[in-house]
C-alpha cells in the first residue's frame, strides 16, 4: 500500500467497514490483521484484526508508541463463514482517548477495551509508511488467513444512516 498522506485528518473519527471470511487452518491464529497502517510495529499504527488467539475482532489506533484496544467480547469470528465487520470510532483531539462501537452484520455488540472501556486513541495526521492488508507491522504475528473482499476505512465517525446505507451496499 503506498504512503498515507499527513493530510489524513481522524480528528472527525473514524469508521471500518470489512468484509471477508477466515479460513484454514481452523485454530485461532493470534493477531492475524485485516489491515494494519502506520510507521512500523508501535508507531501511529491504525489497525483491525483478530484478538489475540480468539475468536473476537478489534480495532485499535496508537498514538505514538501507545496502543489501546478495543474488540468484540461476543466470539465475532466464525471460520469460513463472510463477516461484515464494523468499527466507528468517535471524533476528537488527534491523541485523545475516544470511543469505539463495534458491529458485526450491522448488529451492535458487546465490547471493551484495554483501559476498561471501548476506547482508543484518535490517530494522529502524519504520514504513514508501512501500510498493510492481510499483515501486521508486528513480525511475530499472523498473517491473515481467509479471503478479503471489500476494506473501507473513513476518516469521519458514521452515523446510523450512513452505516446502513453501507451495510446495504456492502450485503
Amino acid at each position: 500500500i503506498p504512503t498515507l498522506p499527513a493530510s489524513i485528518s481522524f480528528t472527525g473519527g473514524a469508521s471500518t467497514f470489512a468484509v471477508g471470511s477466515l479460513s484454514a487452518p481452523q485454530t485461532a491464529q493470534g493477531w492475524q490483521r485485516i489491515y494494519d497502517f502506520g510507521g512500523g510495529a508501535g508507531s501511529n499504527n491504525i489497525m483491525v484484526g483478530r484478538y489475540g488467539n480468539s475468536a473476537n475482532l478489534y480495532y485499535e489506533g496508537w498514538k505514538g508508541g501507545s496502543g489501546d484496544q478495543t474488540y468484540t467480547t461476543t466470539n465475532s469470528i466464525v471460520n469460513g463463514y463472510d463477516t461484515l465487520y464494523e468499527a466507528v470510532q468517535q471524533g476528537g483531539a488527534a491523541g485523545s482517548l475516544s470511543a469505539v462501537a463495534h458491529y458485526l452484520a450491522g448488529t451492535s455488540q458487546a465490547d471493551n477495551g484495554t483501559v476498561g472501556s471501548s476506547k482508543t486513541w484518535v490517530p494522529a495526521s502524519i504520514v504513514r509508511t508501512s501500510n498493510y492488508i492481510g499483515r501486521s507491522n508486528w513480525a511475530a504475528d499472523n498473517y491473515f488467513s481467509g479471503t478479503m473482499s471489500e476494506i473501507l476505512l473513513y476518516n469521519t465517525a458514521f452515523n446510523t444512516t450512513q452505516r446502513v446505507i453501507l451495510e446495504n451496499y456492502l450485503s
